[in-house]
């Protein structure tokens, strides 16, 4: 069923409350599952979610980091991407948010009244159920009292997916999984500048071949996805 569900996740074109529902229940039902096909899939399913709000997932992140230990190539690549949605769309979230306060800004200093940026925990609460604009603004929220909610709680979760993603993405990484890291994880550096260091460790290491792969900005027409390893219930990847 989670298969199934893991196929069909794509082609929502619009992911309601109620369908999201639905593919959350099941994904995180998956976790526990004995069967490494289901583990793989549920965090696939989150992996998709994670594009339409994040914040749901967050609370699973410890048991994200549990399923790290896993000796399948494929949940680990999976486990990969997820923290790559969530923490791309986390930041594409705080980017929207601070664009609308700056503008907030340029109006009232416009009108020639002073500016404030100040957040009651009214606003925080709805802009967190917001699937656009969850994920409050760090900048924000560090001119707030410390006491705001969620706000160490927001930066021990972005903890949490760095110390999943190293579990997980390392030299010692099957190949398949270095391979899909390199890729997933490239656009995580224009956010987070300190991993670039650890990436490119990586990414010198591997062998000339999947470098090679990784690198190469225009593939043939046709060689963009590719079966890693070949298996009943393997995905494509971008290549």
């Amino acid at each position: 069923y989670i298969y199934c569900l893991s196929k069909l996740v794509f082609y929502e074109s619009n992911i309601n409350q109620s369908l999201y529902s639905l593919y959350f229940h099941n994904a995180k039902n998956s976790l526990r599952s004995p069967s490494p096909i289901a583990r793989t899939k549920g965090v696939a399913v989150l992996a998709v979610l994670a594009k339409s709000n994040f914040r749901e997932i967050l609370p699973l992140l410890p048991l994200i980091k549990i399923l790290t230990n896993d000796y399948v190539w494929e949940l680990r690549a999976q486990i990969i991407i997820l923290c790559s949605n969530i923490m791309v769309h986390m930041n594409e979230a705080e980017r929207d948010f601070m664009e609308e306060i700056g503008e907030e800004a340029k109006v009232a200093e416009k009108e020639g009244s002073k500016p404030e940026i100040q957040l009651d925990k009214s606003e925080i609460s709805q802009k967190e159920d917001d699937p656009e604009k969850s994920g409050i603004v760090m900048e924000a929220l560090s001119a707030q009292p410390k006491d705001i909610e969620g706000q160490e709680r927001f930066k021990d979760e972005i903890v949490q997916l760095f110390e999943i993603v190293n579990s997980t993405f390392n030299i010692n990484s099957p190949k398949p999984t270095q391979k899909i890291g390199l890729i997933y994880l490239a656009k995580v550096l224009n956010y987070y500048y300190d991993y670039t260091e650890k990436y490119l460790d990586i990414l010198l290491k591997i062998p000339d071949s999947i470098r090679s792969s990784v690198l190469d900005v225009n593939p043939l027409a046709g060689t963009e996805e590719e079966v890693y390893v070949s298996g009943a219930f393997s995905e494509k990847y971008r290549n």
